[in-house]
């Protein structure tokens, strides 16, 4: 017999269903231990049975490669930014990654209709939270990556969803702010550490009048300008919701045309399966109808016979 490949058996158990995987993966196991493989039996023997959403994940990773890599190389450049202080990349690449997601989540029902699986709000909320957590987990995306995931995965540390994104935008706003205040303030005019900051009208009283407003027509700008940056921010968020919630309902309209023509079919095969079916029970009848025919036969043809073979045995005792 020949050797089991242990990845290979992984391999292809962790694309079967749950429904399939037990008995499968037992038989696998079987054929190690024939083949004298003790330790890849018993280690083929330790695969645990995947969850729904973790198999259909495992399926993304065969059916929608391209997808996957995608998302794995966005949440790279994601925790890259992050490390930076990108606000702008972080901007970008958050849009990125809710399509990218969007569009997995729409492959994910595709798969899961086509092998007859339900895919509820539930299910495919425990997906989103897998492939959440491959793109701010470098460990949760090299489990993705490998195909063999057994349960839903979630992360739950800073950087892990959108609202951390936005508190990163938040930190660097503030950032921003800060150096916009040391630039507006005078030359000269720096406070010693611990020394008390001067108030508002003893400040005015030593400045000069138009630095003043200079300094205020400054911190004006630099306000203005964090207003704006925020507002295109917001702006190209909401249009890439809107883009989003555009492809979901041009992908769920996919859908529903599939089942549509799905159920055409079915029906289709079903009146097709009637008709047999009537055509059917018409011929049984006939040959119901034969068969009573030729038994009816058969006995008058016994009767005749017994009939014969008795006059042929009184003539021969008459003889």
């Amino acid at each position: 017999m020949d050797p089991v490949s242990f990845d290979d058996a992984a391999t292809m158990l962790y694309g079967l269903s749950p429904a399939e995987f037990t008995a499968a993966r037992d038989e696998v196991a079987g054929q190690a231990r024939a083949a004298g493989q003790k330790d890849v039996a018993a280690a083929i023997k330790k695969l645990g049975r995947p969850t729904v959403s973790a198999w259909l994940v495992n399926l993304l990773t065969r059916q929608a490669a391209g997808q996957i890599g995608e998302l794995l190389t966005t949440g790279e450049a994601l925790r890259t930014a992050q490390q930076h202080l990108d606000g702008e990349q972080l901007r970008e690449l958050s849009g990125q990654r809710r399509r990218v997601i969007a569009g997995l989540l729409l492959e994910t029902g595709r798969i899961a209709t086509e092998h007859g699986q339900a895919a509820g709000p539930a299910l495919l909320r425990e997906v989103e939270t897998t492939l959440d957590a491959a793109v701010v987990d470098p460990h949760a995306a090299a489990a993705v990556a490998g195909g063999r995931l057994t349960k839903p995965l979630a992360y739950a540390g800073v950087g892990g969803d959108d609202q951390d994104a936005d508190g990163m935008l938040a930190a660097l706003q503030a950032v921003a702010a800060q150096r916009a205040g040391r630039t507006a303030r005078a030359p000269g005019t720096a406070k010693a550490p611990g020394a008390a900051p001067d108030s508002a009208p003893a400040a005015a009283a030593r400045a000069d009048p138009a630095e003043a407003a200079a300094s205020r027509r400054e911190q004006a700008i630099a306000a203005a300008e964090q207003a704006h940056a925020a507002a295109a921010a917001q702006a190209a968020e909401a249009a890439d919701d809107a883009a989003d919630a555009e492809r979901a309902v041009a992908g769920l309209a996919e859908q529903r045309q599939f089942l549509a023509r799905r159920i055409e079919t079915l029906e289709r095969e079903l009146a097709e399966a009637e008709a047999e079916q009537i055509r059917i029970g018409r011929e049984h009848t006939r040959a119901q109808r034969a068969r009573d025919t030729s038994v009816r036969t058969a006995a008058a043809a016994r009767r005749q016979l017994e009939q014969a073979e008795q006059r042929l045995a009184t003539l021969r005792d008459d003889r």
